[in-house]
């Protein structure tokens, strides 16, 4: 996994704020800093956004859902359709001098808990999270953020943590950065910040 650079170059006291640069895979920015959305919409910011000042890093979302990933395993032309409605915008939007990572949401609720409306959920089983890790680790996202999953609670999103990067020893090596959920209890987030430390 390779380690960003990060070298202090300012303290404001002004604004209780400290300037860094951080470079990571030969790209570095400098923060704070806008993060830009990048799509293959002609209105997306990493489209229309000129100005290389504000430019530097881009943020790719994307959404997917238990009942899909379902029916991908079952038919591999749908497969090959939901993957490349994820991955084809990447490449139509990657920004080769910005530092560019994928935020997904993944909905683990089955379809009769979605119809139900129901707020809690399952864990992903091994298979879903080498399908995620697949994703993730293309090789347009500079580093890796596990994935958003708003239906677990704080322990489960812990034992997803356990078998996400354990089972991300055999994908391609990436710089990890953590992702706090902020609809978590306190008591649950300060848990994965341990988990995380």
């Amino acid at each position: 996994m390779s380690v960003p650079e990060i070298e202090e170059i300012n303290k404001s006291a002004e604004f209780f704020a400290k300037l860094k640069r951080i470079k990571i895979n030969g790209k570095a920015i400098e923060t704070p800093r806008k993060v830009i959305s990048s799509s293959n919409n002609k209105y997306s910011e990493n489209l229309v956004i000129n100005n290389q000042e504000i430019k530097g890093m881009s943020e790719i979302f994307r959404k997917l859902d238990k009942p899909t990933l379902t029916s991908m395993k079952q038919y591999s032309a749908i497969e090959r359709d939901v993957l490349n409605s994820l991955i084809k915008p990447v490449e139509q939007s990657y920004s080769p001098s910005n530092i560019n990572y994928f935020l997904l949401r993944y909905d683990t609720r089955t379809d009769t808990e979605i119809k139900l409306k129901s707020r809690t959920s399952q864990v992903p089983n091994d298979e879903e999270t080498r399908f995620l890790l697949d994703i993730l680790t293309h090789r347009y996202n500079d580093f890796l953020i596990p994935p958003i999953m708003p239906y677990l609670t704080g322990d489960q999103i812990i034992t997803f943590l356990n078998s996400f990067f354990e089972l991300n020893s055999s994908f391609r090596n990436k710089t990890i950065a953590g992702l706090v959920p902020s609809t978590l209890s306190r008591d649950d987030q300060l848990k994965i910040i341990e988990f995380y430390i």
